[in-house]
């Protein structure tokens, strides 16, 4: 049997209680098993900026590619993002130049030698 407060329904029977009791109880055990092991992650991460100095965020990437092992799709985006700014730097320069070639232009007086003839 159940009790329901405020939208909330709670076991009656104090065997069922005692048994939701344990797994909340469980799940606050791992919760602070998790933050204990953040700030182990942490202290080594300090560790290894003093020793080797490395950045932490540089080793605590390394970490996340060496535990999902997924180097190559790391390799994959880091190769997409070359790519794009490679592209995007070219495009600027070209905007400039055009900027840079409008300007002339506009000063010329309209005779022009580009042609080939």
């Amino acid at each position: 049997m159940t009790q329901q407060y405020e939208g909330l329904v709670i076991p009656s029977d104090p065997a069922e209680q005692v048994r939701l009791a344990q797994m909340i109880n469980e799940i606050v055990n791992s919760m602070v098993r998790t933050r204990a092991e953040a700030e182990h992650r942490k202290s080594i991460l300090t560790t290894i900026k003093e020793q080797f100095d490395l950045p932490s965020a540089t080793a605590n990437a390394v970490a996340k590619i060496m535990f999902k092992e997924n180097l190559e799709e790391v390799k994959a985006k880091h190769d997409d993002l070359v790519d794009l700014v490679d592209v995007l730097t070219l495009a600027r320069r070209k905007a400039r130049i055009g900027t840079l070639n409008s300007t002339s232009v506009s000063s010329d007086d309209g005779d022009s030698d580009d042609s080939e003839e």
